[in-house]
């Protein structure tokens, strides 16, 4: 049970479980400038909520980059067939 009431998630190594990353990836996650990874810090505490992180999670494999990095190729061979 998580001692912060609204968060599920306490702690990297918990949303890394959570979102099957590496400790490692989800710190560069959160620490990124755009669409950074949903968490609170409470005192030396990372805290999440697994709705959010879904929701979030979500939102970054619908973006074309994820789609093995040739998005722009697709859309060039569906312009010029």
């Amino acid at each position: 049970m998580a001692r912060f009431p609204g968060f599920e998630l306490e702690g990297v190594k918990d949303i890394a479980q959570h979102l099957d990353l590496s400790p490692s990836t989800v710190k560069r996650l959160m620490a990124r400038q755009t669409r950074p990874l949903p968490t609170k810090r409470y005192l030396s505490f990372v805290l999440a909520k697994k709705s959010e992180l879904e929701a979030w999670r979500d939102e970054e494999l619908r973006d074309p980059v994820y789609e093995g990095g040739n998005a722009v190729h697709r859309a060039e061979e569906r312009k010029n067939p």
